[in-house]
């Protein structure tokens, strides 16, 4: 056993002490790993949390239609309660209800029954209303504009046409008589 089992010896010493170092240092652990471990993870807690949710709504909607189912239920008794607590009509008794209620048949036979008094008050207040709508001719300034000038010439061509026509009128003898009816 000389040299050669020494540095056996030796060998084996340095490999299990290097064993041993290795062996008790602290080891990170490997990152891909470990994000693959945290994914699951969240995944995991996330469909717990999607599943405690949907139950909750589901239960909620389940309350909401055993509630509705209530209410319809109760609609219906109430209106059975109603029907049976109800008169029985005759027909005596839609006859009368009919003849109460029979509107008039158009539109003109509801305008006929208004007193005429009324269309007069309407008409005058119409009127009225006309003339405190249409402003009085006055001229603003010395001098007018072209549309004034118009409406006067327009104005006075008109009473020349009027007064011309009465003139013919009365020469032909078309006058207007109490007795007489005009012709032409």
């Amino acid at each position: 056993m000389g040299l050669a089992s020494s540095l056996n010896v030796f060998a084996t010493v340095v490999l299990t002490n290097a064993r041993t170092q290795f062996a008790t240092r602290p080891t990170r652990p490997n990152p891909r790993v470990l994000n693959k471990r945290e994914d699951a993870q969240e995944v995991r807690r996330r469909n717990f949390l999607e599943s405690v949710k949907r139950k909750s709504d589901d239960s909620k909607w389940e309350r909401r239609n055993i509630e509705g189912q209530f209410l319809k239920k109760s609609y219906y008794e109430g209106l059975g309660q109603l029907a049976q607590d109800a008169p029985e009509l005759s027909e005596a008794d839609i006859q009368d209800a009919m003849s109460f209620s029979r509107p008039p048949e158009n539109d003109d036979a509801i305008m006929m029954d208004e007193p005429p008094e009324e269309d007069f008050d309407y008409e005058a207040m119409l009127e009225s209303y006309e003339e405190q709508q249409q402003p009085a001719y006055q001229p603003n300034s010395p001098t007018s504009s072209d549309a004034d000038y118009d409406d006067i010439f327009a104005e006075l061509i008109a009473q020349e046409q009027r007064s011309h026509h009465n003139q013919t009128n009365v020469e032909h003898g078309d006058y207007m008589d109490e007795d007489k009816i005009m012709s032409y």
